[in-house]
């Protein structure tokens, strides 16, 4: 594989199930089956649907995370559509991964104490957007996403992973010593922690002065992105090592910049939602679809900054798009943080 992801793993030799809904005489028959049609040890989110198959082999496990920044002040307007946002996103039987940052969620008091647990509750999960910038020393990395942790948490919400920390510094070893146990959002800034030689054709001579000057997602191709691996240090963190102690869940594109990306690749632009983006990410669904190799977790989300609000109707016209997928069962909708404790349960029986 490119981008020198290095797969440390053995082929499952299990049949195993990827359609949910088995009839009852077949469930009896397969003791591999889990309540629901599913294969054992398969991850389920708790929901009973279709989504519980997202583990399975040959599902294609769909996200968004949203980074919850940009917006400030976050008044009472800004709480209440993302209340509104996680009620849209539930009943259409979608999940968000929300990563707000240290200054909005210290918004979240008083009145609106309850949004994270009350949005955790409907099937949303939580992360840190740390946008850290560049620290001075490892320790002070540390220091800073540690707080940033505890601070998060404090909201009465479970937080596994992080965005926004990469830079020069080992940061794979300094999300570890925080207590993170993934990270999302990979972008061209992270490659500044690899050593020389490790660094892909191309990025040998990068030099970023802030992190958005890199802001280029990478890896690059749905391949590289789809299946998650375990990073052991920052100096060659795209290299899978079983041993490994933070997870690399990589991310595509801005679901609302999807057009723009395009047409100016690595630059932050002023982005409008439109059915030219929602026809790209189908085109990366299709193609994703097509590379899901059944004894892998296959996993593609997209990333939306809110910040930039988006219509009601050109999410339905998005969620009408995905629905035939979700009913084919090709797809399934998951956390970040789910794609980590399915990750984790497929490690079991395939390293």
């Amino acid at each position: 594989m490119r981008c020198n992801i290095i797969v440390e793993e053995e082929k499952n030799n299990m049949t195993r199930m990827i359609k949910t809904g088995c009839a009852a005489a077949l469930l009896g028959a397969l003791v591999a089956c889990s309540e629901g049609g599913q294969p054992a040890g398969a991850v389920t989110t708790g929901d009973g649907g279709a989504n519980d198959s997202g583990a399975s082999a040959g599902v294609l496990q769909l996200g968004l995370t949203v980074h919850l920044e940009n917006h400030a002040p976050y008044d009472q307007t800004y709480l209440d559509r993302l209340r509104a946002y996680g009620t849209l996103f539930k009943n259409h039987g979608a999940k968000l991964t929300l990563e707000p940052r240290q200054e909005m969620w210290q918004a979240v008091t008083g009145a609106n104490a309850t949004l994270f647990s009350d949005l955790q509750a409907q099937g949303h999960s939580f992360a840190v957007h740390a946008a850290l910038g560049n620290a001075a020393t490892l320790s002070q990395f540390v220091t800073q996403l540690t707080q940033l942790r505890t601070e998060l948490s404090q909201k009465n919400v479970t937080v596994q992973h992080a965005s926004g920390q990469c830079q020069a510094l080992d940061w794979v070893t300094g999300s570890v010593s925080s207590g993170f146990l993934a990270m999302t959002g990979g972008t061209e800034n992270c490659l500044l922690a690899l050593s020389a030689g490790n660094r892909p054709a191309g990025y040998e001579n990068l030099s970023c002065a802030k992190p958005t000057d890199c802001h280029g997602v990478y890896p690059k191709t749905t391949a590289e992105k789809m299946h998650p691996w375990r990073a052991k240090q920052g100096s060659d963190w795209l290299t899978d090592h079983a041993d490994g102690q933070l997870v690399i869940l990589s991310s595509s594109g801005t679901l609302p910049c999807l057009e723009e990306e395009a047409a100016h690749p690595g630059q932050l632009s002023t982005c409008t939602f439109t059915q030219g983006d929602i026809d790209r990410s189908k085109v990366e669904i299709d193609a994703a679809l097509a590379l899901v190799d059944k004894d892998k977790i296959n996993q593609l989300y997209f990333v939306w900054s809110f910040g930039l609000e988006l219509s009601d109707a050109m999410l339905e016209a998005w969620f009408a798009m995905l629905k035939p997928y979700i009913d084919q069962g090709r797809v399934a909708w998951k956390t970040e943080s789910e794609v980590y404790d399915g990750y984790v349960t497929w490690e079991k029986t395939h390293r």
